[in-house]
Parts: C-alpha cells; sequence; structure tokens
C-alpha cells in the first residue's frame, strides 16, 4: 500500500475534541512554599473563570519579556 493510498483510510478527526485537551511538554515552575506548581495553579484559575462564561485568550507567548496580554470576555 502506498503512503498516497494509506492516506485515503485515515478518518477525518474533528479539532472539537482537542480544544479542551492541551498537551504540551514545557518544564514547571515551582515556587518555594508552594504545593503545586506555578502552571498547574494557572490551569485550574483559567478552568474556574471558564465555568463561571469567561474565555480567556492568551495573546503573547513569544515574548517572554513583554507584558502577558490577556483578553477576556464574557460568553
Amino acid at each position: 500500500m502506498s503512503r498516497r493510498d494509506s492516506a485515503r483510510h485515515i478518518k477525518p478527526v474533528s479539532l472539537r475534541a482537542f480544544r479542551t485537551t492541551k498537551v504540551i511538554f514545557m518544564t514547571q515552575t515551582f515556587i518555594p512554599g508552594k504545593d503545586a506548581a506555578l502552571e498547574d495553579s494557572i490551569a485550574r484559575f483559567q478552568q474556574k473563570l471558564l465555568d463561571l462564561g469567561f474565555h480567556i485568550e492568551e495573546a503573547s507567548w513569544l515574548n517572554p519579556g513583554a507584558k502577558r496580554l490577556v483578553s477576556a470576555y464574557s460568553r
């Protein structure tokens, strides 16, 4: 079976299923005296905001020196 033939057998996948699960491999930041990684705390807080109806969109990932721009709006 050629590569082109095998591509015909791939089922289309809805990207909607991937919206809730982000798999990002990165180091975690631990602050002395805290029991969880900073990234875990941010993720939990963002989920709480989503549960309240706020959509959070981070706008500045590529420039760590710049202020993190966050836009939030209620659904």
